[in-house]
């Protein structure tokens, strides 16, 4: 018995259009969206090296060369002087530099740019560090060496530290993909409406069938349970293998992530419909409304909001199942440990467990004066 009304819940699920509509095809909208507005986003820090062209380079000598080549800032071409000209004036190059002596540079660019600004700053650089050396060394010809030896020796301050893989848009599709496991808390809501029969004529039908209740409603959940799991791996699949965004190394982890978060999704709209004494236009607006506050409190409306509750209430954050699904997902981005995440995994199993327990005794207290 349990079987069939599993089979039957689950085929019904796969017949309403505005469930699709709403838990698949928004949010592969939403994530096509996102790709087209943020697939260059990454670029903006790249750095393209500066085309450029040098003419007559052996006047300026072999250090002036290795300026070049170490500044990792220039393409550089090294010509004639006519052949310099023809570049810039078809605009193959930004600029290009005319060597008349080893500390003698003339720069000539079509306009003033940020790029020009940059050859210009560093044949500015390489002039003064020329000149100083050059008065060093004339006044004590011992410190030759050490001289040269300083001005090659390149020195950094800052560490890089790891975080991520330097993919910062791929936030954004988690959070996207938190928003699908949490709209499957309308699918527990229209599970639990579909037993109470002062809610339907096909709820009161089913509370007069042979069938226990408790059984019709495990089956009922499971099914939809079951169908926003694989509704979930379809989103993510969508933007892993059609969009090409890289999630990392971590799926596994994800698709337990994805199913804890529709278990308590789930769990909550049950509990909401069960413990909720009004008509099913009124459930479905508490939830809605319940949904949006956590999603806004988990910051997928404004993204400081996360970080505002962290700071102030951070208890909020570990009774909210939407910030917990997407803490699941931040800390397999940023961490190198896996605690944050299985501590996220349990409470979401925990809430799912006691939101079921609640919605249970609620069901069974449940009789009718008439059907």
């Amino acid at each position: 018995m349990f079987f069939d009304i599993f089979k039957c819940r689950f085929k019904s699920l796969l017949r309403e259009k505005s469930g699709f509509f709403w838990t698949l095809a928004f949010p592969l909208i939403l994530s096509t969206l996102f790709f087209l507005a943020f697939s260059n986003l990454n670029k903006i820090d790249e750095f393209e090296k500066i085309k450029i062209a040098v003419a007559d380079v052996q006047k300026a000598g072999d250090g002036f060369n290795a300026a070049l080549r170490n500044s990792g800032l220039f393409e550089v071409s090294q010509t004639d002087l006519e052949q310099a000209k023809k570049l810039l004036s078809e605009g193959n190059i930004k600029g290009y530099i005319e060597c008349k002596d080893a500390n003698d540079f003339e720069l000539f660019v079509q306009k003033s740019d940020f790029e020009e600004s940059i050859i210009k700053m560093f044949l500015d650089s390489y002039r003064s560090s020329y000149s100083s050396a050059e008065k060093i060394i004339a006044s004590n010809p011992a410190s030759a060496k050490d001289v040269i030896n300083s001005l090659s020796e390149e020195k950094t301050y800052i560490n890089e530290m790891p975080s991520g893989n330097g993919n910062s848009t791929v936030i954004y599709f988690y959070s996207l993909i938190a928003m699908v496991c949490i709209l499957s808390s309308t699918y527990g809501c229209s599970e639990v409406i579909k037993i109470q029969a002062d809610q339907s004529t096909c709820a009161a039908r089913i509370n007069i069938s042979p069938s226990h209740k408790l059984k019709v409603f495990m089956a009922s959940i499971s099914a939809a349970f079951i169908f926003e799991f694989f509704v979930t791996l379809i989103v993510t699949a969508y933007i892993k293998f059609v969009l090409r965004i890289d999630f990392g190394t971590s799926m596994g982890f994800i698709l337990l992530l994805c199913a804890a978060g529709c278990f308590a999704g789930i769990s909550l709209g049950a509990m909401i419909g069960a413990v909720v004494k009004k008509p099913e236009q009124f459930k479905i607006g508490v939830l809605v409304s319940v949904t949006i506050f956590f999603s806004f409190l988990s910051g997928l409306m404004y993204e400081n909001m996360k970080y505002i509750i962290q700071k102030n209430a951070p208890a909020l954050a570990f009774i909210n199942p939407v910030s917990l699904v997407c803490d699941g997902f931040y800390s397999l981005y940023y961490y190198d440990t896996f605690d944050r995440y299985f501590l996220n995994v349990s409470i979401l199993a925990a809430m799912g467990i006691l939101f079921s327990a609640v919605t249970y005794f609620v069901l069974r207290r449940q009789k009718y004066a008439s059907i």
